[in-house]
This record gives C-alpha cells, structure tokens and sequence, in this order.
C-alpha cells in the first residue's frame, strides 16, 4: 500500500517512465527513510517524434528538426507545431505536376496519378518508426469518366478489400486486414439523383465500416478535370490505444475498368501524430 511504498533505504534513487510516449524519466530519493514527491518529468536524449518535442518544449514554432524514432536512423522532418494542438509529423509532401507516381499509380495526362486497369492501386505512406493515433491530410483528388461513389451496384455489403467505392481508401494494415482511416468517394458527374450520386444528395449510403468518415463530391461533368477538396484538410484516428507505427495504405479504386471511372491524386500532404 502507501505506507509500503514511502518507506526506503536512506540516499535510495528511484525512477520511473514518464511523458505522453512513456519515454521520459522522473526521480524521487529517499530522504530520511521515506520517499520525496516525484520530480518533474525530463526528456528523453532524443525525440522520436514532433509530438514528444513539443511535450516537452512548449511553444516551440512550425519547422525542420531532428527525430530518432525506436530503432530508426535519425532524420529531420518537418513538424506543425500549431495546428489543432499541434505535434504533427510531416510523412509525405507530393505535388504530381513534378514528383513521380509512388507505388502502382500511374501518371496520367492531367499531371495527376491514377489507375489504368480494373483493380485497386495502393501506394504506401511510411510512418518511419514513429507510433501514431491520429492522421492529418489534405490531398487534391478528382474524379475522371462516370464515377459512382457507392452506388450503381449494390455494394452495401462490399468489404474494405473489395472496390468499395469509386474513389480514394485510406487504410492501414496489411491486405485481408486493413482498418479504415477515410474515404474520398466521387459521385457521377452531373447527375441530381439515384444510387450514383453522392449520399447527402440521396445516394448509396457507405458500408458500415467506412461510417462518417469520409468525404464525397462530384464533377460538374466527365471532362471536367481538376481537384476536388483542395482546401479541405481531414482527420482519422488509428484503431487501437496505444496507437500504431504502420506505414498509411493510399488506393485508387473503382468497380469498373479505368477507362470508365478513375480517381486522379493532384498532390498530398500527410501529417500523423
């Protein structure tokens, strides 16, 4: 009990684990035969992520400095120390009018990446190391040809492995057990009404995992080519309390072939924490 613990050997040193990833440390000694109040908590010899700099150097300001994630190189990342909280790490800054397509996306004609067959295109985001519960994007994504969203078949009871929607999936995990982070979902250029349009116009409501996370726009037409969202910044949480060091899962899909339906990624900008 208490009176257990405040009993101790004179000039005794104890420590403990502290800080939000456990990584800081705190002392008390034995003073008199029972314990001191714990001391305050100090920082690790190195931060493993934006997070941690700013737990424990409050007020610190938007830019470039020096991580070491568990069991990864060191590396400088760009950290936005403000925005809702702040601590967030910059793990990818693509603009695809000048940086090449990653993973299986493919360039396409519009200076954007996109899909060119009938099955789902991933592209992979590594976290580096640093264990993560929440995610921050903006990403400049449109609609190409007669999307969908998640209509025109019924896929009410699609999975996240199967071409849920037409559109973009945001995911972690590894094929056969991916968890949803988010979903941009492309209705059909200039329809007003039935399954294709996009939900909150009287659409295909979303498979249950997907939920309230995403987001859904259209098109005025099918050559009307462009971003859709590009101001718009959104969050996912990761599952599970401890959060996560898995890299993020991007893929472009559809329920039909490319030359009928794409989704086309413009640029990205992805943030975790």
């Amino acid at each position: 009990g208490d009176l257990v613990d405040s009993i101790c050997t004179p000039f005794a040193m104890d420590l403990r684990e502290c800080g939000y990833s456990g990584r800081g440390t705190q002392q008390r000694n034995c003073h008199q035969g029972e314990w001191s109040e714990w001391g305050a908590c100090l920082p690790p010899s190195s931060f493993a992520s934006c997070l941690e700099i700013l737990e424990f150097n409050p007020g610190v300001e938007n830019g470039m400095y020096l991580i070491e994630p568990d069991g990864a190189i060191p590396k400088d990342v760009f950290c936005d120390m403000t925005t809702d909280g702040g601590g967030w790490t910059r793990i990818a800054e693509l603009d695809f009018a000048e940086d090449p397509c990653p993973g299986q996306w493919e360039a396409a004609d519009s200076g954007a990446c996109a899909r060119s067959g009938e099955e789902p295109v991933s592209a992979f985001f590594d976290a580096g190391g640093i264990r993560w519960r929440e995610a921050r994007f903006n990403f400049g994504v449109g609609a190409a040809r007669s999307n969908d969203a998640f209509g025109w078949r019924d896929r009410s009871e699609w999975t996240i492995e199967e071409s849920y929607v037409d559109g973009v999936s945001i995911s972690t995990g590894e094929s056969g057990s991916r968890k949803h982070l988010f979903t941009y979902a492309f209705g059909s250029p200039g329809a007003t009404s039935g399954s294709v349009v996009c939900p909150d116009r009287g659409g295909a409501e979303p498979q249950e995992f997907v939920s309230g996370f995403y987001a859904c726009d259209a098109a005025e037409t099918t050559e009307s080519l462009g971003p859709l969202f590009a101001r718009d910044w959104f969050y996912a949480k990761a599952s599970g309390r401890g959060g996560v060091r898995s890299a993020i899962e991007v893929r472009l899909m559809g329920d039909e072939p490319a030359d009928n339906e794409n989704a086309l990624v413009y640029y990205l900008s992805l943030f975790v924490r």
